[in-house]
């Protein structure tokens, strides 16, 4: 066989991944698998991981020595190279397994396979060929090779890996402020209301702060109890038996609970022996001696309760979170959110409160509102405060322009305590007002569901600065001669078009259901199922139980879904004027929504029970299906309305704007900084 068939036999076998048909070739041919089969140089062994082949890979290695693995074609590029370009993570791992050596090795233009796999945005394929570095090889990483791998742990939120570079280079950091820009850019949200609703942490939380104000023994929470006690018996004002009691009801307490019990009542009753009520209120003691161990034991049984079922949730939640996917996506939710709060902390710590490199960070977690790395940063460095963007405007009056409510809340008090902050002002003369005035970014638009509740929180922006400033900073002028009203109707007015037309809609599609609905049931309720007496006129089914519940629930969907179809028509009647975007309208569709919801139930069951009287005599398994037929049209209004009620309610109900719980430390030491406020 000549040279120019055997390479294109070798090639045309890796290419279709056929192992036979080259093992056969190798067997006869021994040099044959080092040879380059291909114009640029390449080995059968490139030319399988070029072509995704593993299980071909996997045999070819076999065969191959170890020196044979480094090979390198007309670039210099070995089979690592190869699978870090095409992003061949299986074969990198048996490549690497077999010859660590090859993740030190330099094509011709000085890349190396990380290198590589990066500049080719496989980002995956970066991080698995960090993980394969051992530690020996780190050290000799350049500094494209670190920055490649920071951009590659971060990117992919692979924070242990990241917390193994950061104690590997710690150096890095402190001298790159990107590294912190790519944690704040990619920092992970938290858990939603509903998801941190239903994660068992939250009741592991509530139950460490139960336990640490009801159960502790040697420990007691004397300000509520002794509290309690203190004023209660200063108000009896007894001495001479009190002594007497005291040590009778002591058997009853753990002896360190007692001293302190005692302690108060010995100390009040001396300081209330000559009060207005006098020795004969003294029975006034009794209730509470005789019915404080009751309440503790009940709080005690009640608490283990609660440390059981929490348990016993905890557990199921843990098997949940292997077979159910979205219960799995909010518990690595979770455990990514608490990754990347260590590897912040981590970051901050290593550059330190001298550092000038948190101005864009910070910047940035203003603009995607993580708060937690705002809070963060002004901890190390408090003077990032007063640091300003390219049209130069500062932390706070991003919050407001770009709609952060959580930084917003976070930097209230400091809002509040300080006039240079409300008062400031833009290079265009705008305030704050202004700028809460202006459109929001729309990627902060699309976080809320329809035009009608994007409008609604513009409003509520609006009406939170405005709360900040005297009532004749809210009608200054800006460069342009606009008030901030002014400016507020020019930025929304589209948007107002848009809500309009959205709340019509939903209402008009609402209250065609609801119309639909008072349609059914009233003529269900003038023809009555099953007919009625001749002579007299009274149903013939007027003693049966389902007869009943046809009455109630047909009469009850009958008044609800009228209630339903006045709302939505109240709707499509209004004026639709800023100001009604806040509460009037979405609190009419609100109560629309509810009582269709609750029209639609009740039509179904009232339907369920007409159903059970005529065709299911003497046969009462057929309450079953028709009882689980009922739940799909039920289901279907629920699924399609439910979120955009929960979305209204939170939206209407809930404020978003509050007291943000302070990072303790960066609280006090802006608070106490004299340089960081504007003056």
């Amino acid at each position: 066989m000549d040279n120019i068939r055997l390479k294109k036999e070798l090639y045309e076998a890796a290419v279709e991944g056929c192992w036979w048909k080259a093992k056969a070739i190798m067997k006869i041919h021994k040099n044959a698998a080092t040879q380059a089969i291909t114009e640029n140089g390449n080995t059968i062994l490139h030319v399988a991981v070029e072509m995704g082949h593993n299980y071909f890979l996997e045999k070819l290695l076999e065969l191959l020595e170890s020196d044979h693995i480094e090979t390198q074609n007309s670039t210099g590029r070995t089979a690592l190279h190869i699978a870090a370009e095409v992003g061949n993570e299986y074969a990198a791992q048996l490549l690497v397994q077999k010859r660590k050596e090859l993740l030190g090795i330099l094509d011709h233009n000085g890349l190396s396979a990380l290198h590589t796999a990066y500049i080719n945005t496989k980002i995956n394929m970066a991080a698995s060929l960090i993980k394969s570095t051992p530690p020996s090889m780190s050290d000799t990483y350049s500094d494209n090779d670190k920055q490649n791998a920071f951009v590659a742990a971060i990117l992919t939120r692979q924070y242990d890996l990241t917390e193994t570079l950061l104690k590997k280079f710690p150096d890095y950091a402190v001298n790159h402020a990107e590294i912190l820009r790519m944690i704040t850019i990619t920092f992970p949200n938290d858990l939603s209301f509903m998801e941190s609703f239903i994660y068992p942490g939250i009741y592991f939380s509530n139950f460490s702060f139960f336990l640490s104000k009801n159960i502790s023994i040697n420990h007691v929470d004397t300000l509520t109890y002794s509290s309690v006690i203190t004023m209660c018996i200063y108000l009896i004002g007894f001495h001479n038996v009190r002594q007497k009691i005291v040590l009778r009801g002591s058997l009853l307490f753990h002896s360190n609970f007692l001293d302190k019990f005692v302690e108060d009542i010995l100390r009040v009753a001396r300081v209330g022996k000559n009060s207005l009520l006098g020795k004969n209120s003294m029975i006034l003691f009794f209730p509470i001696a005789t019915l404080y161990p009751i309440y503790e034991l009940i709080c005690l049984l009640i608490l283990m309760l609660r440390v059981i079922l929490s348990m016993l949730y905890f557990l199921i939640w843990k098997v949940m979170a292997v077979i159910v996917r979205p219960i799995k996506s909010i518990e690595k939710k979770k455990k990514e959110y608490q990754e990347a709060k260590k590897i912040l902390c981590l970051v901050c710590g290593q550059m330190g409160t001298l550092n000038d490199g948190y101005n864009e960070p910070i910047l940035d977690a203003v603009r995607q509102d993580a708060y937690l790395v705002v809070d963060e940063i002004l901890n190390m460095s408090p003077a990032t405060i007063n640091c300003k963007d390219e049209e130069g405007h500062n932390i706070i009056q991003l919050a407001v322009k770009y709609r952060s409510e959580k930084v917003y809340n976070l930097l209230h008090h400091i809002i509040e305590r300080k006039d240079s902050y409300r008062k400031m002002k833009d290079s265009a003369g705008n305030n704050l007002v202004h700028l809460a005035g202006r459109l929001a970014p729309s990627s902060v638009l699309a976080r809320t569901t329809g035009a009608a509740l994007q409008l609604q929180r513009e409003l509520l922006w609006r009406q939170e600065v405005e709360k900040l400033m005297l009532p004749l900073e809210i009608m200054q002028d800006n460069v342009d001669k606009e008030t901030p009203t002014m400016v507020f109707t020019r930025e929304h007015q589209d948007l107002l078009k848009e809500g309009e037309s959205w709340l019509k809609t939903t209402a008009e599609s609402c209250s065609i259901t609801a119309a639909l609905i008072v349609t059914i049931v009233f003529a269900a309720a003038i023809t009555v199922p099953g007919g009625s007496n001749q002579e007299s006129g009274i149903p013939l089914f007027k003693n049966e139980t389902a007869f009943t519940i046809f009455a109630l629930f047909n009469a009850f969907s009958l008044f609800t879904a009228t209630t339903a179809l006045l709302l939505f028509l109240s709707i499509l009647t209004a004026r639709f004027s800023e100001k009604d975007f806040l509460v009037s309208l979405p609190r009419r569709l609100i109560f629309g929504l509810l009582t269709l919801f609750l029209a639609t139930i009740g039509m179904i069951v009232a339907f369920g029970a007409i159903l059970f009287i005529v065709f299911c005599d003497q046969r009462a398994w057929m309450l079953a299906p028709i009882s689980g037929f009922a739940c799909l049209p039920i289901s279907v209004i629920v699924t399609i309305k439910l979120p955009l009620l929960v979305d209204l309610i939170k939206s209407t109900y809930f404020p978003i704007f509050g007291k943000q719980r302070y990072h303790l430390e960066s609280y006090n030491k802006i608070s106490r900084s004299n340089t960081i406020f504007m003056d």
